[in-house]
């Protein structure tokens, strides 16, 4: 039973999926074009796009568990968002599988013949082969399904029980539960995008990898919170403190981002290695184009924090995830793909970064994130993923009295 003053808000999510089905089936369609235009290209746009969308439930599964391990207020209006998101790994394991075609397009080391000829590959044949890589992706998508299913399952015997120790529970799985992320995203950053150049390794890739999602996450949980606060009950909830938190966090995690990727970036410029510097020499053409968008996501994240200050403010809520979704998430995805096939047969031979290449490559990208929003609107019927019932005002009010209780208690020790 819907408590009094709060909107049925089913039927508004399932215009919305009918929405994404459609798109997605012309996604589909175009992405079976492009394929017989070029199949080269299409595995590469569509490692770009997989890529891209699975780190969003990635992104969501480390937000979810930094909230339930630190606690704090700020979580809870994108609580559910975020548990929804981390639903859709099902959905992203049939999304891998049409890759598994294409592996030997896309990496070198798959080709028997060229591992033959490259002594650094037979050096690390032990580790890239077929036959482990596939076993690597399989213990990763296993490893974040469960965490996903546990971290739904405890939530909702929370909402059912009201028992307060199961939010001790999250807390002492989430501590685990993250080391599980980092070792297990840092090993797929170096299968999926480091392994495209078998030659090129960089210590910090995966962490740059894991804050690219987690911002991805966060950009789009504030345009999921922002447009859900328009309804009740959520417009009680989602109190304009709480969208200043969210902006610090999006400020945060982009200034983490951007940490990372610039030292990278100085530590192999002023290193001026011949085996390091052909992952930039190859992806460098873009440079302008990550400025704008780094610069674009500061901004907005400043603004995230000015317009929900204000008193009934709401510009600036989704803005800020907008842009922090463009500027940050996207385009750092775009830019471990940028010139990927720069290598010819003879050795390193610069950039080939054409408009017919960008324009293609994008456009097919565009075409596979239809083809994701297909089967995310199938997931979210399948699963159920958004669910904003009365089960979510019964979590809070239970949070916060096991958090003014704690708080009283060790006032009074």
């Amino acid at each position: 039973m819907m408590p009094a003053g709060s909107e049925n808000l089913q039927p508004v999510f399932e215009r919305l999926q009918r929405g994404m089905l459609i798109t997605g089936a012309i996604g589909l369609a175009g992405t079976a074009t492009f394929y017989a235009h070029d199949p080269d290209q299409f595995f590469r746009s569509y490692l770009l796009a997989f890529v891209f969308w699975i780190g969003l439930p990635l992104g969501c599964m480390a937000i979810l568990m930094l909230n339930h391990l630190t606690g704090g207020d700020w979580g809870l209006p994108i609580r559910r968002p975020l548990e929804a998101g981390t639903r859709t790994f099902p959905v992203m394991l049939l999304i891998f599988l049409p890759l598994l075609f294409g592996l030997k397009r896309l990496y070198p080391w798959m080709r028997p013949e060229v591992v033959a000829a490259d002594p650094i590959l037979q050096a690390k044949h032990f580790y890239l082969n077929p036959q482990f890589f596939l076993v690597r992706v399989a213990v990763y998508i296993v490893a974040w399904m469960g965490m996903s299913f546990i971290l739904s399952k405890w939530s909702e015997e929370e909402d059912q029980t009201g028992d307060p120790s199961i939010a001790r529970k999250l807390e002492g799985f989430s501590g685990p539960g993250l080391i599980i992320y980092g070792i297990t995203v840092t090993y797929a950053s170096i299968d999926w995008v480091m392994s495209l150049e078998p030659h090129w390794y960089s210590t910090i890739f995966g962490m740059i990898f894991m804050v690219t999602g987690v911002l991805g996450a966060m950009a789009l949980v504030i345009i999921v919170a922002s447009l859900l606060a328009k309804h009740e009950p959520y417009a009680s909830l989602a109190v304009p403190s709480q969208f200043n938190d969210l902006g610090n966090l999006l400020l945060t995690f982009v200034m983490l981002w951007a940490y990372l990727s610039f030292s990278q970036w100085l530590i192999i410029w002023s290193g001026n290695l011949r085996d390091e510097i052909p992952w930039y020499m190859t992806r460098g053409r873009g440079a302008v184009f990550d400025y704008f968008s780094f610069c674009d996501s500061v901004f907005a994240a400043f603004a995230a924090r000015g317009e929900a200050a204000r008193p009934g403010a709401s510009v600036g809520r989704g803005d800020a995830g907008v842009y922090g979704f463009y500027g940050g998430d996207l385009d750092d995805c775009a830019g471990f793909f940028a010139g990927s096939r720069a290598h010819s047969s003879d050795g390193f031979d610069g950039a080939l970064w054409s408009g017919r290449d960008l324009g293609f490559g994008i456009h097919l990208a565009i075409e596979e994130a239809a083809a994701m929003a297909f089967a995310c609107g199938a997931g979210g019927r399948i699963g159920a993923a958004w669910r904003l019932t009365p089960r979510l005002i019964h979590t809070i009010h239970t949070r916060r009295l096991v958090a003014r209780v704690g708080r009283d208690t060790r006032l009074e020790m």
